[in-house]
């Protein structure tokens, strides 16, 4: 009849009958999710997956323990509270969210396209070019959600992203394909620019902003799932982003006068 061990309280006991055992686990002396071991096995089991502790044979007498030749596995220590476990894991650092450098990085690249937009229907398209300033503004905007998503699958990145040195991949960090960059393009016109028209784009970039802030993602980020990720950047990348703004948005103002 074979000897077994059994743990307590993170400790060894034992050696022990294998019909002594199973009495003291119908007693209830021992747990029935007690680690247990003996020399036929490689390491520790719990006692109820040994049929033979769950049903009592015949008494026997208690032999020697085993010879100390065969090196016994270390009992299994006791579980840590899982409460106790969950704080002490530290917490994964988050990507800063940066909401202004993504805010001018994306105000940079609808410029580019609307001072080129400009250019173009100026020179194919006068009649159009006259229309209302407003007008032409909520079409521009609508041309970048098209422009975007080509710069995006072709080079990976846009004038604004570039400049501010941040970068829009997909979760497996692989660029972005044009459908995909398109429908992330469509999500961000509607509800973070708000289609371009005043007073809703205000409140759309203002709720875009408040849950970036509070949660480190946009929702067609989340969605996506895309990952925005930002690189160091010296103060002066900063300052040409906004001075393109002002220049371009200065030279739209002149090529709609002319």
């Amino acid at each position: 009849m074979r000897d077994w061990y059994y743990a307590e309280d993170g400790e060894q006991a034992g050696p022990v009958a294998e019909a002594d055992l199973a009495r003291l686990i119908d007693a209830g002396h021992v747990a029935r999710d007690t680690f247990v071991w003996t020399e036929e096995y490689e390491d520790w089991v719990p006692a109820h997956d040994v049929p033979e502790l769950m049903s009592p044979p015949e008494p026997v007498k208690i032999t020697a323990p085993p010879p100390a030749s065969r090196r016994r596995p270390e009992p299994p220590p006791p579980e840590p509270d899982r409460d106790e476990a969950d704080r002490e894991q530290p917490a994964p650092e988050r990507e800063q969210p940066h909401p202004w450098l993504r805010y001018w990085a994306k105000m940079v690249d609808i410029m580019v396209v609307s001072v080129l937009a400009r250019i173009v229907i100026g020179i194919t398209l006068p009649g159009v070019a006259k229309a209302p300033d407003r007008v032409l503004g909520i079409l521009f905007l609508l041309g970048h959600v098209f422009a975007e998503p080509f710069a995006l699958s072709n080079w990976g990145t846009t004038p604004g992203r570039a400049l501010l040195g941040i970068s829009l991949r997909n979760h497996n960090d692989s660029r972005l394909s044009y459908h995909e960059a398109l429908g992330r393009a469509f999500k961000v016109w509607f509800r973070g620019l708000g289609l371009g028209i005043p007073v809703v784009s205000f409140i759309t970039q203002i709720h875009a902003y408040d849950r970036l802030t509070r949660y480190g993602i946009t929702s067609w980020d989340e969605e996506g799932p895309f990952v925005v990720s930002h690189e160091t950047i010296e103060p002066w990348r900063v300052f040409v982003a906004v001075a393109i703004v002002v220049v371009l948005t200065s030279l739209s103002a002149a090529v709609l006068i002319a």
